[in-house]
């Protein structure tokens, strides 16, 4: 008789984790997985209290079956975490876990999936409890459902992750296609450009515009921040610079409007700076102004200088102060190079920032090339001071030959 009932009871467990198993590979829920549970363990095993904690971003109670409201109030950090291992709680000196017989913690890969708690609740029989008679089943069992979970959970994220990537991917090919597609390379006017962004889209801008046969407009900006956001408010403010352009002249005026563009749309929050000139080619005058960006380095006449005229930052007020306008005769075999703080701040394996002094040394062993020569060299260096260390901001490298 006994041992028909053995016979019995090890057929039941033995269905019991086919029709596990099988629910898993159908891809059955988070909730019909948590099912088992209760009808498993409290219905077919007689189980008298469970109790079950999963970790799912933060600890949250998934069952409590003939548990009453008093005997969930347990803090996991407090009382749990420390057991790695199952163990009896009867006995215990904490007394949140003194209404409960069996512990189960449910591991993966050295975390903490779930904390299963089990108790008899007629404590008085005579018989063995079903809690001694079945608790490696039920630590198989709990370890099996668990553990699909969060096979379940890594699944979904690894999923969402992908979609990211994917649409990370598109907004950078869309972002590429902000930016001129080829720059000028004429007698008269040369440009280059070397950008990397920190992630697969960024913050920095440049662009150049021929507003007639003998005139351009040439731009590097950098918004505050970096990745999504940073790239949202760049594309707002290339489609604004483009759109306002044919219609405003006056760089001082221009960038009034820009201001207030980038204002309303951050609420202060987010600044771009921004360097932004007009070049004639035919007087070879260039007047500029410096929004708060760092100052480009100009080679002419056998000197480097910065070039500084302008005022603050874009989005920091509503109401921008008045700005600078820097004028500057370009002489024939002048060279200029702008670049974001993504150069500057670029460290090496010491934690030493490139500089400014190391961007000068770079720029003035370069003024006599072409314009593309320029910003692989200065990369070249860049590369060579960082080392192994990793890239921290977005990083723009744009020279002009004149």
């Amino acid at each position: 008789m006994h041992s028909k009932k053995r016979l019995d009871l090890s057929g039941f467990k033995l269905r019991t984790l086919l029709s596990v198993t099988q629910a898993i590979n159908n891809n059955a829920s988070k909730e019909e997985l948590l099912a088992f549970f209760p009808k498993l363990l409290g219905e077919n095993l007689h189980i008298g209290k469970i109790l079950l904690y999963t970790n799912n971003n933060g600890w949250h109670c998934e069952i409590a079956y003939n548990v009453n409201e008093s005997q969930t109030g347990i803090n996991i950090e407090e009382h749990l975490l420390s057991y790695t291992n199952i163990c009896m709680t009867h006995k215990s000196n904490i007394e949140a876990l003194m209404q409960f017989d069996l512990l189960i913690p449910v591991y993966h890969k050295q975390k903490a999936l779930a904390y299963l708690l089990l108790g008899d609740l007629d404590e008085e029989r005579i018989e063995v409890s079903p809690l001694i008679k079945h608790y490696t089943f039920i630590q198989t069992l709990a370890n099996i459902i668990m553990v699909a979970i969060e096979n379940k959970i890594l699944y979904k994220e690894n999923l969402e992750q992908v979609a990211v990537s994917r649409e990370l991917e598109l907004a950078s090919k869309v972002q590429k296609m902000l930016f001129p597609s080829v720059l000028p390379n004429t007698e008269n006017f040369k440009c280059a450009v070397h950008y990397k962004p920190h992630q697969l889209i960024g913050g920095d801008y440049y662009d150049v515009i021929m507003t007639d046969k003998d005139e351009c407009v040439f731009c590097i900006a950098d918004v505050s921040g970096k990745g999504i956001s940073a790239s949202l408010i760049m594309s707002n403010f290339q489609a604004a610079l483009r759109v306002l352009l044919p219609y405003i002249h006056s760089l001082p005026e221009l960038l009034f409007a820009l201001n207030k563009g980038v204002f309303e749309n951050t609420k202060g929050e987010k600044f771009v700076t921004l360097f932004i000139a007009r070049y004639n080619t035919k007087s070879r005058e260039m007047e500029y102004v410096n929004a708060g960006h760092i100052p480009p380095l100009f080679y002419a006449n056998n000197k480097i200088s910065f070039l500084e005229d302008g005022g603050i930052m874009l989005g920091a007020f509503y109401e921008l102060p008045e700005l600078t306008v820097g004028k500057v005769n370009v002489p024939i075999h002048s060279s200029l190079f702008c670049y974001t703080d993504g150069l500057l701040e670029l460290e090496n394996e010491k934690g030493e920032p490139f500089g400014i002094e190391n961007t000068c040394e770079s720029f003035a062993k370069n003024t006599d090339l072409l314009p593309n020569q320029i910003v692989d060299n200065i990369f070249a260096d860049a590369e060579n001071f960082r080392g192994n260390n990793s890239y921290n901001d977005d990083l723009t490298l744009f020279a002009c030959r004149f």
